[in-house]
């Protein structure tokens, strides 16, 4: 009887802990949610009294939802925006407040600048513009172009032809390792432009190869580098996957370390666009999503056959720090992943490592999401979290609260709601 009553209070353990690691809001919210996070003692949300009504007007009431850590609701603030078609709200952080930058488009545009104190307290200070000094986001992406703002200044990549008609034309590519250009003959290039916002004054440098093409660049800025990456393919006959990767200072000047193509791992009949770069404390990470055809086929009003992508794997390439690629993964939706939908997922830097969180589709119309983290070392350990099962969550418009900690909004019968998840962060 004791071996039982141990056994007994060890389940009932193992079942009370995880279900510990989701914490619901006790009101239901607004439309269009916009997470601020953790400002002193509290959280902040932000939601709308109507979902955006554009190209028609609607009046509009924005309601500051202050929760403490357990979100339990402690005070509402509200912000008439009066008649408006649209808005859109982004935060800047200071250390003791921050500022909520409220664009509204309506006959006559508009935007507020609202100042809010870790107590809740809003101050309107619209008329010292001065205080927003982050930067409106411009970020641009196609199948040949990247772009990403940082601070002052615009960061590109495009892709081109060129023809190389002297030799002064060489030395102003960066050359892919092994290749040798001569006069004559076309190149692809891989353009990578910084450009002041103010002066308009820029610099660029050219990365150029025969025997690749690129496509799907992604670019981003940190205080340190400037980091690309693209697909490239084989011009000959290949089925070949490779991705280039580079790392280049802050100028433009050169490359930090020499610049790569990495032959990676791919599923036959997908192709994988890159979708973003990641730099944790001594790697980089590139995700990129696996996309499969698919076709459709109607047979009303008439025989129709159309067809489009949908995305079918997640594929995550670790890079060191001597742009050596010692992990190559791809996550499948077969097996126990198949109800996975990665085009709703949130990638965190945590550490050494990442920690993404996508949602899960069960039988039913029951959802739940799953966690997988990554270390260093590349190594992946999954885990299915336990939440409630009826609510549609809205994962890519979540936000983190810290180390091992995330809001994310939900929808249910019409309602919209939050769940705090609480996760073991990678170690």
């Amino acid at each position: 009887m004791k071996t039982i009553f141990i056994s007994l209070v060890f389940t009932c353990t193992q079942v009370q802990l995880p279900a510990q690691k989701a914490k619901y809001a006790d009101i239901f919210t607004g439309y269009n949610t916009a997470i601020a996070g953790i400002t002193g003692n509290s959280i902040h949300v932000w939601s709308a009294s109507a979902a955006y009504s554009y190209p028609l007007s609607t009046n509009i009431t924005l309601t500051l939802h202050i929760f403490n850590p357990d979100l339990h609701l402690k005070e509402e603030k509200k912000v008439e925006l009066g008649e408006i078609n649209s808005w859109s709200m982004d935060f800047q952080y200071a250390d003791t407040c921050y500022y909520a930058s409220i664009s509204c488009v309506s006959y006559v545009n508009k935007r507020l600048l609202l100042k809010i104190d870790q107590r809740g307290n809003v101050s309107d200070v619209s008329d010292t513009p001065a205080l927003w000094t982050k930067a409106i986001l411009t970020d641009e992406k196609d199948r040949f172009y990247a772009a990403n703002r940082k601070k002052n200044h615009l960061f590109s990549v495009a892709t081109e032809n060129a023809m190389i008609r002297d030799s002064s034309g060489e030395k102003n590519i960066v050359l892919l390792p092994g290749e040798n250009l001569t006069p004559g003959q076309v190149v692809q290039e891989l353009i990578v432009k910084k450009e002041d916002i103010t002066t308009r004054e820029s610099v660029q440098l050219i990365f150029g190869s025969l025997v690749k093409k690129f496509y799907n660049p992604v670019i981003i800025a940190t205080d340190t580098a400037i980091l690309v990456s693209a697909s490239a393919e084989s011009n000959i006959a290949s089925n070949d996957l490779f991705i280039f990767f580079a790392r280049l200072d802050t100028n433009l000047s050169r490359p930090l370390i020499r610049p790569v193509i990495l032959k990676s791992k791919k599923i036959k009949n997908e192709i994988y666009p890159p979708a973003g770069i990641i730099q944790s404390e001594n790697r980089v990470v590139l995700v990129s999503k696996g996309l499969s055809k698919q076709e459709t086929v109607k047979y009303s009003p008439e025989y129709q056959k159309s067809g489009g992508y949908f995305t079918n794997s997640l594929k995550i390439t670790m890079i060191d720090e001597k742009n050596n690629s010692f992990r190559d993964t791809i996550i499948t939706n077969q097996g126990r992943n198949k109800n996975l939908q990665w085009d709703n997922l949130l990638t965190l830097v945590s550490g050494k490592g990442i920690e993404i969180l996508c949602s899960r589709k069960y039988a039913a119309n029951k959802n739940g999401i799953t966690h997988f983290s990554m270390n260093e070392e590349g190594r992946i350990k999954e885990e299915d979290m336990i939440v409630d099962t009826r609510y549609d969550y809205l994962v890519a418009e979540a936000k983190g609260l810290g180390k091992g900690a995330v809001l994310i909004p939900f929808l249910y019968k019409g309602k919209r709601g939050l769940m705090k998840l609480e996760y073991q962060p990678v170690e």
